[in-house]
């Protein structure tokens, strides 16, 4: 990942303004049953440029009450390279830093053509996979800025001769809550058994 960043670098002249960056997350919806056992985490970048060139970030999150099972990356189809530290899931909502991206060199055909699925806007960086042990709770998880290089997010622009990077912008990194909850047909068996216990006290 360094060696192919590096490259693209070298054979470019920053070309970077003041613009604005975005690394999102979607996620299943603010709340799912506790019978699921397992959601998606989208993440999805945006920024100047028509390409995404890399993305290094890392995950974190609170899980009180134990829903989590474990946390899986799986990177986007355009990325042709991914490193995640070794370490990978570090418990509850925490992904050690990951980075994804692809080898471009401007002017030097065929290397000069980024993958379509790298084009914006919103780009499908990669996927966490969370699953869950069937214990309810509510999951909080935000986006932090990762440890393999200075920048988050690294553009390109087709027919420039640069790059660009959130450190010559802004940068905005995405949070999502999710809650695990009892499915109905529970609540509804609660209520029975409560009707139950006023009737035989009673």
């Amino acid at each position: 990942m360094r060696t192919q960043m590096i490259i693209v670098l070298a054979a470019t002249a920053s070309a970077a303004t003041a613009q604005d960056f975005t690394l999102d997350i979607v996620g299943p919806g603010a709340v799912i049953p506790e019978s699921q056992t397992s959601f998606e985490l989208t993440i999805i970048a945006n920024g100047p440029g028509t390409h995404l060139l890399e993305a290094d970030f890392a995950l974190t999150g609170t899980d009180s009450s134990g829903a989590i099972a474990g946390i899986s990356w799986t990177p986007g189809s355009w990325s042709s390279d991914s490193i995640d530290d070794g370490v990978g899931w570090l418990g509850a909502g925490n992904y050690s830093s990951v980075a994804v991206g692809q080898f471009v060199l401007p002017g030097f055909p065929p290397f000069d053509v980024p993958h379509a699925d790298s084009a914006f806007a919103d780009v499908v960086v990669g996927v966490f996979t969370v699953d869950l042990t069937g214990q309810t709770g509510l999951l909080n998880f935000q986006l932090t800025t990762g440890n393999h290089d200075p920048y988050t997010l690294l553009t390109y622009e087709d027919g420039v001769i640069g790059s660009m990077s959130d450190l010559d912008g802004t940068l905005v990194l995405g949070s999502t809550t999710v809650s695990v909850a009892p499915a109905p047909t529970s609540f509804a068996l609660l209520g029975l058994s409560g009707f139950v216990a006023a009737r035989r006290r009673r």
